[in-house]
């Protein structure tokens, strides 16, 4: 009887606890993804999903970004060049200040051994790394509203907050879009995928 009563009492501490985390747990420290979906601040938002081509003028022309130039630049030199990608690159200038969702892949600018508090996102694995980056308005600068975990950074994921047309450029890629405080999706085979003239892993079925 007395074990019996043990365990229950565990049990309903186990539960008190749960019941207690916070809704919203302190900005800029490192969560899940399956946590982020979970925070108060994660149902405010009413986004609209989008594929990257809508983030791409009609009358636009796709042009690559000039990534392989920039191992043999400086940093200064290269940012230079993304300064004027940026200057170039148009918008759509509907979708600023529009809450939003993309699915896109990772490239970190900002990390530690455990998160990435700063990154671009991009419609295709390895661009601005090891393919030539998208143009400037495929591109999205994102500072998420609690850091991505490391382990959960290496495959598609849904980004979620409002964007803006305020450029960034670096000495990776130039980006025409900025998502600051954003949260985080784990990426759903029903979200639309990125659309970008070429076929990424997730249009492949990641094969």
């Amino acid at each position: 009887m007395f074990k019996t009563c043990v365990y229950i009492f565990i049990i309903a501490s186990i539960l008190l606890l749960s019941s207690c985390e916070p809704a919203n747990p302190q900005a800029g420290q490192p969560l899940s993804i399956s946590k982020q979906v979970k925070t108060e601040v994660y149902k405010n938002y009413e986004p609209t999903t989008l594929t990257w081509r809508s983030l791409i003028p009609e009358d636009y022309t796709f042009e690559y970004q000039y990534q392989s130039l920039y191992p043999w630049m400086s940093e200064e030199e290269a940012t230079e060049t993304s300064d004027g990608l940026l200057e170039s690159t148009p918008v759509v200038e509907s979708l600023d200040q529009q809450e939003v969702r993309l699915s896109g892949y990772v490239v970190p600018l900002t990390s530690d051994a455990d998160s990435i508090s700063e990154f671009l996102l991009v419609p295709v694995e390895g661009a601005c790394l090891h393919v030539p980056a998208p143009p400037a308005n495929q591109v999205i600068h994102v500072k998420p509203h609690y850091p991505l975990l490391m382990d959960e950074s290496f495959g598609i994921l849904n980004v979620v907050g409002t964007l803006t047309s305020k450029g960034v450029s670096g000495p990776l890629a130039a980006a025409s879009y900025s998502m600051d405080q954003a949260l985080l999706e784990p990426y759903s085979e029903k979200a639309i995928v990125p659309d970008t003239g070429r076929a990424t892993h997730a249009e492949r079925g990641r094969n």
